[in-house]
């Protein structure tokens, strides 16, 4: 028997590393697209500085944010790059690797679906998070945002955010478990995103939505809520992880988690089991 050149890693987190660190390498050898992306962060901030001139000091104030909106249009917004992250890269990844005809591979490699998902998932992070890191930049030295810059309140607003993507993550691997199933499952994943993105507060004041009880209840379900309420308290305001506001909101999102995660998983592990069972894991 001829026997394999490569060591294969039995380690959980060694083969959710391996799969985060080959596509971190691909990512990074699209060079071009990603100089592009940056250097035209200062116009996408740009726009939210003219469009703070059209908004209410007062009903932002009235909001608790303070009456800086591009500081609170831009942590939506740089947020908003963890919506895809989370929700939508998942779901995407599996409909791509069935539509290449590659995910029978995935599935028969020693690999463990689940390091598979969250090395998928990791390498989503590292880009959200360097298109955030830049878009603070430019908005806190270009166009000098009243964000909280001390190292105190990034580590804690760090800390806020990775949890606010765990605890969104479970979302997109219930997505990732009907397309595995039923191979399309973009409407779905479409309606959560465009939910998350549009009620959530990314760019106004969750309090303009009590005049349209329906839509402000749904905002109130949404985790992504949550998140984003504590980072902005935490930048915007000076409060702490000892805040009761910010515990409120790390109480939420830790919900979520236990709530979420357990059914997510068991979710893909039932779609997982199913496509074995009936042979239409190379089926498209």
């Amino acid at each position: 028997m001829i026997r394999s050149p490569y060591r294969k890693s039995r380690s959980w987190f060694r083969q959710a590393w391996g799969v985060f660190w080959a596509n971190s390498k691909v990512l990074f050898s699209y060079r071009t697209w990603m100089v592009t992306e940056l250097m035209g962060m200062p116009v996408s901030v740009a726009i939210y500085f003219f469009t703070g001139m059209l908004v209410s000091k007062p009903s932002l104030a009235q909001a608790g944010y303070g009456t800086d909106y591009l500081s609170f249009a831009l942590i939506g917004v740089s947020m908003t790059n963890f919506v895809w992250v989370t929700i939508v890269r998942l779901s995407h990844i599996i409909q791509h690797e069935i539509e290449d005809g590659t995910l029978e591979v995935v599935l028969s490699s020693p690999t463990r679906m689940s390091a598979y998902l969250v090395g998928q998932s990791f390498r989503g992070l590292l880009l959200g998070g360097i298109f955030f890191v830049a878009s603070m930049l430019v908005g806190t030295t270009i166009f000098e945002t009243s964000l909280r810059t001390d190292i105190f309140s990034l580590l804690s607003a760090a800390a806020l955010i990775l949890f606010t993507l765990f605890a969104n993550l479970g979302i997109g691997v219930l997505a990732a478990a009907v397309i595995l199933v039923y191979k399309k499952g973009d409407p779905v994943v479409f309606i959560v995103s465009a939910l998350t993105e549009f009620l959530s507060g990314v760019v106004y004041p969750l309090n303009l939505l009590e005049g349209f009880p329906v839509l402000h209840q749904i905002s109130l379900v949404l985790p992504y809520t949550y998140g984003l309420d504590g980072v902005r308290r935490l930048l915007l305001k000076g409060a702490t992880l000892q805040t009761s506001m910010v515990v409120f909101d790390f109480l939420v999102l830790l919900l979520y988690v236990i709530l979420l995660y357990p059914t997510a998983f068991y979710a893909f592990r039932l779609s997982f089991d199913r496509i074995r069972r009936e042979g239409t894991t190379a089926s498209y």
